[in-house]
């Protein structure tokens, strides 16, 4: 009798668990797509398609340990030429980068973003992240990127986003 609880109390937890995991990223996924709209509401549709591929990869338990984090970083960006979507999820335990393309994921995909514009993102360093779009965003079609930072204080989720275009300074970057 003692086993059968144990054994009924371990998949409680294991379900339990999952079910707050699938909670939490679609609860974190609404909140982006809320603060990625005040930024330009005109995109609406693809931010809705970013909401969208998040929810995607929850579903494939892609990214696990959303419950230990205490910030979870993103990078989001779509390219109009290929009709790519390119993405990063990353907190201090984990980390995925994806492209998603005719409704397939490639999870095999390293360096979509360079290390620098994570790291700016992840200090959530705003005024660098402005300057360096200045200075080094002189592509002739960069991309637009959408930069969000998911933090978790006192049982709430707060989020903050930012779009810039992309930059690269090729000495620091390469």
């Amino acid at each position: 009798m003692l086993k059968i609880r144990t054994i009924l109390l371990g998949f409680v937890i294991l379900f339990g668990s999952n079910i707050y995991s699938q909670d939490m990223l679609s609860t974190i996924s609404k909140k982006l797509y809320k603060c990625q709209l005040q930024i330009k509401p005109k995109e609406k549709d693809l931010k809705k398609s970013f909401h969208e591929i998040r929810i995607k990869i929850d579903s494939l338990n892609k990214f696990n340990s959303i419950k230990d984090a205490d910030t979870i970083y993103f990078l989001e960006s779509f390219g109009i030429e290929d009709g790519t979507f390119y993405g990063k999820i990353w907190n201090r335990n984990e980390s995925i980068e994806y492209t998603y393309y005719r409704r397939k994921f490639n999870f095999n995909q390293k360096g979509i973003f360079t290390q620098y514009t994570c790291k700016l993102v992840e200090e959530w360093n705003i005024l660098e992240i402005c300057e360096e779009e200045k200075v080094n965003s002189t592509m002739t079609s960069p991309i637009t990127i959408f930069g969000s930072r998911i933090s978790f204080k006192k049982g709430k989720v707060k989020a903050k986003c930012i779009k810039f275009k992309e930059f690269y300074n090729f000495e620091r970057d390469r």
